[in-house]
């Protein structure tokens, strides 16, 4: 994305303690921190994180059945 604007008279204050003094530190925050501005709440925005969220829960369940399965033979050999 590129910008055409300039450097901000005041810097702001972001949430987890950083300044901002340009629209691109803001938008760089917010998508370091997987946050958007109300208005691009859009429906694709939503299904996209919707997505997100199950891969991350898949990848979750998946690693504790590995870690269980591995857990069984362990102590089936004993």
């Amino acid at each position: 994305m590129t910008y055409f604007n300039k450097q901000w008279t005041e810097e702001i204050l972001l949430p987890d303690g950083s300044t901002a003094s340009c629209q691109q530190d803001v938008d760089l925050f917010l998508k370091k921190n997987q946050l958007a501005l109300a208005g691009d709440y859009s429906d694709a925005f939503r299904h996209e994180a919707r997505l997100n969220n199950e891969r991350t829960e898949r990848r979750e369940l998946w690693a504790e059945f590995i870690k269980n399965y591995k857990r069984s033979i362990w102590n089936a050999k004993k």
